[in-house]
């Protein structure tokens, strides 16, 4: 068993058509996680929705999730909703993986001493056995989710062929283009810096 966490990116406004980040992102674990029976898919919320409704056809009729039961796990938490300007409160990728890690730790059996949440557990150890754990992300959002990883001893490793593409019909202004992008990254730099969560 090995556990890949898929982290969402550019959901789109209400009632868009079109193709978004969230299919990409979806599509991507799909392509390198669909026929793993290992792989146990962790993921946010907006892609957590997309694969659990994504069905195969077995035969001529029967139709079943592609990821059974105990193979996609939704990532749950007070804090892990989506990303506000500057993450720091709430949904961005630190608290994701906060939660995350706290998944892989009850699955793998593994009690560790209580910390408190809102400061990184800065120097923390490997998760006992020192599980492979894979990441999905969008290309532009993995530096940054590399790093946040180190600080919850998640070694993460990225996932083949991650998307790249930004789509204008992102909720997220900074989701819309590189250009958006690497400007909320700068503004946010500091105040994740200040909240130990870089």
């Amino acid at each position: 068993m090995y556990f890949v966490i898929v982290l969402d990116f550019g959901y789109p406004l209400p009632n868009t058509p079109g193709r978004t980040s969230i299919d990409d992102l979806a599509e991507c674990c799909l392509r390198n996680y669909r026929h793993d029976r290992d792989a146990v898919i962790l993921a946010q919320e907006r892609t957590f929705r997309h694969l659990s409704q994504t069905y195969q056809t077995i035969g001529n009729t029967t139709t079943i999730p592609v990821f059974l039961p105990g193979r996609l796990i939704e990532i749950t938490g007070d804090d892990v909703g989506q990303s506000s300007t500057n993450g720091t409160s709430g949904g961005g990728s630190y608290h994701v993986l906060r939660a995350a890690r706290g998944i892989i730790q009850a699955k793998m059996g593994k009690q560790e001493h209580p910390h408190n949440d809102n400061v990184a557990p800065r120097g923390a150890s490997q998760l006992r056995g020192n599980p492979v754990v894979h990441v999905v992300a969008h290309q532009a959002h993995l530096p940054r989710v590399l790093k946040q990883g180190k600080l919850f001893g998640l070694n993460l490793q990225p996932a083949p062929n991650l998307p790249s593409q930004f789509y204008p019909c992102a909720a997220q202004w900074w989701c819309r283009s590189q250009p958006l992008w690497l400007l909320r990254e700068i503004i946010g730099f500091i105040p994740l810096k200040m909240a130990g969560q870089i």
